[in-house]
């Protein structure tokens, strides 16, 4: 630290009434003196100034509202933030039944036509991975059929571990027979 840096923060340290007694004696007299002075002049600020009044004051906001200076604040206009969030709200919906928000790399429960349950996924593979070593985990080793399409089927009995492991991976099979099929695959490209 310099002379000039040091000076400086000893300067500071007896503005905020905290002197070091090693500093330069004029340097501390002077930042003592400043210090007094903001303070004998906060003090008469604080005394000039008048009590609020609670009459005026509401008097003042009803000539404002009156004149149409003062309007409600945004949060209180109502119909605006109702209108906004009907707007945000269709929005939405209309993009989720668009598939415009990434639908397609979501996993996606639909009924198949084989009274399985179709995962739309965009990597089978490796989520064939994780329900296989879930499902092991629980008890069950289910049978794994790959399709010529790409697609990979996995059939198991619906005991209630295989169904509580489901549930906690958010799928929801259909029951059939006591059995559980799954199928995985990849979403269908869009055509422009």
């Amino acid at each position: 630290m310099t002379t000039e840096d040091l000076s400086d923060t000893h300067w500071l340290a007896a503005l905020a009434g905290q002197a070091d007694p090693a500093a330069d004696k004029a340097g501390n007299l002077q930042a003592l003196a400043l210090r007094r002075a903001l303070q004998a002049r906060h003090q008469q600020i604080e005394q000039d100034l008048p009590q609020a009044d609670a009459a005026l004051f509401e008097q003042l906001q009803f000539r404002l509202r009156r004149e149409g200076l003062m309007k409600p604040p945004l949060w209180q206009q109502l119909p605006v933030w109702g209108l906004a969030a009907s707007l945000l709200l269709g929005v939405s919906v209309l993009l989720q039944q668009g598939g415009w928000l990434g639908a397609e790399d979501a996993e996606t429960l639909r009924g198949g036509s084989d009274q399985a349950t179709m995962l739309l996924v965009n990597d089978p593979e490796a989520r064939l991975v994780e329900l296989l070593a879930g499902l092991r985990a629980a008890g069950v080793k289910p049978q794994v059929e790959r399709q010529a399409d790409g697609r990979i089927k996995l059939q198991m009995a619906g005991d209630p571990a295989v169904l509580d492991y489901l549930a906690s991976q958010r799928i929801e099979p259909q029951l059939v027979q006591g059995q559980v099929s799954l199928i995985l695959a990849r979403p269908k490209a869009k055509t422009p």
